[in-house]
C-alpha cells in the first residue's frame, strides 16, 4: 500500500534533512560519527520513515536519486523491516547505531553497505544483491543471519566484530551464495560464536587464522569454494582450520 509524506506528522531534523536532501545523490552527514547513548534526538530517525524513503521515494518533494539512500551518523530508531521489497538502488546507512534488528528477508537490492554501525542484529533470509554487501567494522550485538542470500558481489567482513546473546550463531552464512570473495580479516575482525559456512557457495575465500572462531565452532559441512587468497597461511594451518569443526 503506497503511504504520503503528510502520515507522518513532525519530523525529527534528522528525518526534514533525509526529506530535504536525498535527491542530491550526496551522503547526508546526519553527525560527525557513531551516535553515541548521550546523543540528541536530532540525529535519530524512525526506521518506519526511513523505510518510507527506501520504498516510496517518488512520494517525497523530490524524488530520492538513482543512487538510493545514503547516510551517515544517525540513530535508527525501531525495526527498519524491508522484508520482501525490491529496489535498483543502494542502501548506505554508515556510522550509524541501529536500535533494533534489522529484517531484509526476501529483498532484492543493488547493495547494501552498513559499513563502521553498530547493528542489533540481521535477518536477511534469502536476499538478494545485485552488488555487494560490505560489514566492514560493524559491530553486532546479535546474529547476522544471511541463510540462502544471494550476492553477485563480495560479502566484505573486514575488521567486523560479530556476537550474539540470543544464538550459538554469531555469522550465519548457511546456503549463501557470493560469487565475489567472502573477507573475514582485519586486525580487529572478531566472531564470537559460531560461524556457519553449511553449504555456502563461495567463489574465493580471504581470511586469516587469527579470525577463525574457536574450536567447535565452524560450521563447514558442504561448503564448497574455488580458492583461497588470503596471506601467510600454510597447508598445516589449512588442516587446523578443518579441525575447527564440531565433531
Amino acid at each position: 500500500m503506497k503511504r504520503h509524506l503528510s502520515e507522518f506528522g513532525r519530523l525529527t531534523p534528522a528525518e526534514e534533512r533525509l526529506r530535504d536532501e536525498c535527491w542530491t545523490g550526496e551522503f547526508i552527514e546526519i553527525s560527525g560519527g557513531v551516535p553515541t547513548e548521550d546523543t540528541s534526538d536530532d540525529v535519530t530517525i524512525t526506521a518506519e520513515f526511513l523505510r518510507f524513503v527506501i520504498v516510496h521515494g517518488n512520494g517525497l518533494p523530490k524524488p530520492l536519486h538513482e543512487k538510493g539512500v545514503q547516510v551517515r551518523g544517525a540513530r535508527i530508531t525501531g525495526v527498519l523491516d524491508l522484508e520482501g521489497v525490491t529496489s535498483e538502488r543502494d542502501i548506505a546507512l554508515i556510522d550509524c547505531v541501529f536500535e533494533e534488528t534489522q529484517v531484509l528477508r526476501g529483498a532484492s537490492l543493488l547493495g547494501l553497505y552498513l559499513d563502521r554501525s553498530h547493528l542489533s542484529g540481521l535477518e536477511a533470509d534469502w536476499l538478494k544483491v545485485t552488488g555487494g554487501v560490505f560489514l566492514r567494522d560493524v559491530d553486532s550485538t546479535k546474529e547476522v543471519r544471511l541463510l540462502g542470500a544471494s550476492i553477485r558481489g563480495a560479502l566484505d567482513c573486514i575488521d567486523g566484530v560479530f556476537r550474539s546473546d540470543e544464538s550459538d550463531r554469531s555469522l550465519n552464512l548457511d546456503g549463501v551464495q557470493v560469487s565475489g570473495a567472502l573477507f573475514l580479516q582485519g586486525h580487529r575482525f572478531k566472531i564470537d560464536g559460531a560461524l556457519d559456512l553449511t553449504a555456502a557457495r563461495l567463489d574465493t575465500i580471504t581470511d586469516m587464522a587469527q579470525a577463525w572462531p574457536k574450536p567447535g565452532d565452524l560450521l563447514l559441512d558442504r561448503c564448497t569454494y574455488s580458492a583461497f587468497i588470503g596471506k601467510n597461511i600454510t597447508a598445516k594451518d589449512r588442516i587446523r582450520w578443518l579441525a575447527l569443526q564440531d565433531p
